[in-house]
Order: structure tokens, then sequence, then C-alpha cells
């Protein structure tokens, strides 16, 4: 658990995190995290802002000026506030975007949250950014992490933030920030991909954005999948494939049990649908 103890901010961390040095170019940070488990970076930095505004009226700004010195294409950045229970507790306002990072990796993506709390004199903005590389961190992956860390965080030192980040178990992808297939899993999207066939042009890409749609939600890993889930994905999946292909993709979902086994089945559906062509010819 990161803990800044003078203001109670506090965030719990899973990946097996250490310190590392700043980097020497960009912007200033207070503490920087490597997850050993993965490919991530996490900066903090917080901020006193001598200001009358209210939360919501400076956070816009805020998030706009931190992403437009950092963002690529400064046209497509996206600001959404965080509200309910991913905005830590104690705080007066929160904002999030994601954006590609400007700089000579085009795989590089940033994750950038602002949460703000009213001080006597002003405000204090704490700024979280999370540096990952499209290709090395899947969709699936990202959210799931994206979601234990907006659940895992607190600006209330009487409410520090839950120290268990993964569920009990799972048996599609380890309880951990790396996010692969367990051995189990990849055998059901290898046997998956070679019974698909007869997906019409377009398909396969539908597909994949409603996949992606799913993991997206913004609750975290540890909560149980709802009883309804598996009804709307199924009606989401037949609108994009054939009955016989969706009936394939929906034959083990049965063995979900928290959001973090959904994202796992979510990246195993897209594997398998992804790996489809190459795996039908060697069988």
């Amino acid at each position: 658990m990161l803990v800044h103890t003078q203001l109670g901010y506090s965030i719990s961390l899973a990946g097996h995190p250490r310190f590392v040095a700043p980097p020497s170019e960009g912007p200033s940070y207070d503490a920087v995290i490597r997850m050993d488990d993965a490919p991530i970076e996490l900066g903090f930095r917080m901020d006193e802002i001598p200001t009358e505004a209210e939360a919501g009226d400076m956070l816009p700004a805020l998030v706009a000026s931190y992403a437009m010195s950092r963002a690529r294409n400064t046209d497509a950045l996206e600001p959404d506030w965080i509200r309910g229970r991913p905005r830590p507790d104690g705080c007066d306002g929160a904002m999030r975007v994601t954006y590609e990072l400007r700089g000579e990796d085009p795989a590089a993506m940033e994750f950038l949250a602002i949460m703000v709390k009213h001080a006597r004199k002003g405000m204090h903005a704490l700024h979280m950014t999370v540096r990952y590389r499209r290709g090395e961190t899947s969709p699936f992956a990202w959210s799931n992490l994206r979601a234990a860390l907006l659940f895992h965080h607190s600006w209330d030192p009487t409410k520090p933030p839950s120290t268990k980040i993964w569920p009990e178990r799972s048996v599609f992808v380890p309880r951990s920030v790396r996010f692969e297939l367990s051995e189990g899993a990849m055998r059901q999207a290898e046997e998956k991909a070679a019974k698909i066939s007869g997906l019409l042009p377009g398909d396969s890409e539908r597909l994949a954005q409603v996949l992606v749609d799913f993991s997206n939600g913004m609750y975290p890993p540890t909560y149980p999948r709802h009883d309804e889930l598996e009804g709307e994905v199924a009606r989401a999946i037949v609108a994009c494939v054939p009955s016989r292909v969706a009936e394939i993709l929906m034959r083990n979902f049965h063995e979900v049990e928290s959001l973090h086994d959904f994202r796992g089945w979510l990246w195993q559906q897209f594997w398998a649908v992804a790996n489809r062509a190459e795996l039908a010819k060697t069988n």
C-alpha cells in the first residue's frame, strides 16, 4: 500500500511494485513505481493549489492542461468523471482520461486520473498516471488493472482501501496483473479456434469491439459476476456472429465466477476468434 501520511491518501497496489527513479524528462513526480509482474509504471504527484474555486470547476482544466501536454493527439482526448465507488472516499471530485503518449514510441499509452480535495487554503490535487504499451498489455488486462486501482484507493484516513485485490480463485487467468491465459484456458481457446468457421467479413471486428466493451466495465476483479450477465453477453455475441459460433464461444461461460474470471473469459474468446484461421488449417 502506498500512503501519503500527511494528507491521508492511500492506494493498494498489485504486481509486486517497487520504487524506481523518476524519469529525467517529462512531468515531475513524488513517487514512481514499477510493477515487476508486468511492464507497467505508475507515477504519483500531489499538488497544493491556492484557489477558491470548487472542485467541479477546477478539475476539467487540470485534466486538460496535463493531458494536452502529454497526448499525441489532443483532439482525441475524452476526459470522463470518476463517480460512485471508483472515486476514492474523502475526495471532492475526480476525473480520468486515457491517451496515446507523445514521443517516439507509437505503442506508448498513458492513463491519467486526478483527484482533488478541498483544504483550508485551496485544494490538493493528486495526479496518478499509469504507463503501458499496446501489444504488451491487452485491453482486457488493462481494464482489469484500471478497475483494481480505482476500487482500492481512499482519501479518508479512517477508511483505508482493502488489500484484497484478486478473487479467491480463477480458472481463466492468474490472480495477478500478468493477465495471461492459464494452461487450461489456452487449451480451451485453441479448441474453440479450431472449430470456428463461417464468419462473414466484419463479423470478427464487431465481435472484438463487443468483447472489449464488456471488459471496460468499472467493477473490480473481486466482484462476483451477476446472474443476468450470461444472457447479456450471449445476446450481444449472437448479434455479431452466426449462432453456431456463438454456441462454441459461450459453452464454458458457466465457469466464470468473478469479474476477474469474466475479463479472462473475454480475452479467451478474443484470442480464439483472432487465431481461428491458423488453427483451422492445422486441424
